[in-house]
Formats: C-alpha cells, sequence, structure tokens
C-alpha cells in the first residue's frame, strides 16, 4: 500500500511569510506554498467527493478531505505558528465551487445564481473560542470573497440570521421570485486575493463566495480550505495589503 503523506509534506511546503491584517478579523498571507505549481497540482487531484445529504449540513459542492495531520503541518510550517493562539484545527479540505451550485435540505440560497444570500459558519459567543476560515486560493486567476453586514452588525453573535434566512426561504418558496432584502443587508467589503494567498477571517462575519459564470464542474473555483478556532490571533504585521 503506498501512502501519500511524503507526496504531500514534499510538495505542499508551506512559506514563512508575514501575517497581515487587512481589516478587523479578516488578515492574509501572500505566496503561502513555497512551490505552488506542485502544491495547486497534488491538492487539486486527490480524489473528491461529492456533498450530499448524509452530511447534515447545508453544504454543498465538491470535496477533497484531508486528515488533520496535514493542516497541522501547515500551521506548525508557516508563520501562522506564532500568531495563532490555542489552535484546535476543526476541519480541512480542498473545496470546489461553480456557479449557480444549489444548497442541500431544500434552501433556495445558491453560489452567485439568482438569489444569492451571503453566511456564517459560526456565532461568536461570548466568552468562547473564536472559530477561523483558512483560505488559499489554488486558482490560476484572482478569486473574490465579500462581507457583508446585516442590520448594522458584521460579526454574527446570536442566531438572529439564520431566523431572517428562515424567513426569506419561506418567503421565497411561495412568491417564486426574488426578494429585496436591502433594507436588511449590506456588503460592506469584497476582498480579491491572488493566486497562492491566503484569506484568514472570523466564521462568524457574513460572507460569500464571489463565483463568476466561468465557473463549472469541469472548472470550478478552487481553494484549499482549512476550519479551525484559537483564543485569538496575536503579532500581525500592520503594513498595508492590496484588496478590492
Amino acid at each position: 500500500m503506498n501512502s501519500i503523506n511524503k507526496k504531500f509534506y514534499s510538495t505542499c511546503k508551506p512559506s514563512t511569510n508575514k501575517l497581515f491584517k487587512i481589516k478587523e478579523e479578516i488578515f492574509s498571507i501572500e505566496n503561502f506554498f513555497i512551490d505552488f505549481e506542485n502544491a495547486k497540482k497534488f491538492l487539486s487531484n486527490l480524489n473528491i467527493w461529492e456533498c450530499d445529504h448524509y452530511d447534515l449540513t447545508t453544504k454543498s459542492g465538491l470535496q477533497s478531505i484531508l486528515p488533520s495531520s496535514c493542516g497541522m503541518y501547515l500551521f506548525d510550517s508557516s508563520s501562522l505558528k506564532m500568531h495563532v493562539k490555542n489552535l484546535y484545527l476543526e476541519s480541512m479540505d480542498v473545496n470546489f465551487m461553480y456557479y449557480r451550485q444549489k444548497k442541500k435540505f431544500d434552501q433556495v440560497q445558491s453560489s452567485n445564481g439568482t438569489f444569492d444570500l451571503p453566511h456564517h459558519d459560526h456565532i461568536d459567543y461570548p466568552n468562547s473560542p473564536k472559530k477561523y476560515v483558512f483560505l488559499v486560493n489554488l486558482n490560476d486567476c484572482p478569486i473574490t470573497t465579500n462581507f457583508w453586514s446585516f442590520n448594522n452588525r458584521e460579526l454574527m453573535s446570536d442566531e438572529s440570521y439564520f431566523k431572517f434566512i428562515d424567513e426569506v426561504n419561506i418567503l421565497y418558496k411561495q412568491k417564486k421570485e426574488s426578494i429585496d432584502v436591502s433594507e436588511h443587508l449590506v456588503m460592506n467589503k469584497s476582498i480579491t486575493y491572488q493566486p497562492n494567498q491566503a484569506l484568514i477571517y472570523n466564521a462568524s462575519l457574513l460572507h460569500n463566495a464571489d463565483i463568476e459564470k466561468k465557473y463549472n464542474l469541469n472548472f470550478p473555483r478552487t481553494t484549499l480550505r482549512i476550519f479551525f478556532s484559537c483564543t485569538n490571533i496575536t503579532n500581525f504585521s500592520k503594513e498595508k495589503i492590496s484588496y478590492y
């Protein structure tokens, strides 16, 4: 039996480049992998799972699941080790997304389809560990993630947005047409990051992937994605990094 551990460690070596703060609770590392072409090739060609109803989530699309040891290697071998305090790695995968990708469990939102809404992956409860999303752009072109506010709040600290989404879903199913949510939702920032650039953000921030029409099942928007929790992120550089 051949293992792929050595292949991962040899092709996916991370750099020790600085962690930059873009804005509150959003960070970045440029040129994350030392050999981006080989890392991209290895990660993009792993066996792929299609998300289905047995996941018991509204997650959609396709993914390659990696063991937590791979994520710990990336954290221990990169500058993240000196910035992330009391790390707990929850999951690691390569995520493949495409235009008009449907959500599961009868949710009407799609990814940049005719009716798209942002989401958050966690609730920032007081006195609890913070949860973060770590993404590396594995495409040959820049990609964008949008960040939103709901009723003038960016960081979701309760279940009010979930209740709002449920109400919108019910209305949409009744009317079968787009619903104006602009009174409650405002896009605050679109952050564009380059190939091999990492984006790290608090999972309680409202966000969505900006998925262009060119992305389909044969040409998906591809990212390395890690979910982790920690007490805080410290000692980051305050130098300005380009974003749009």
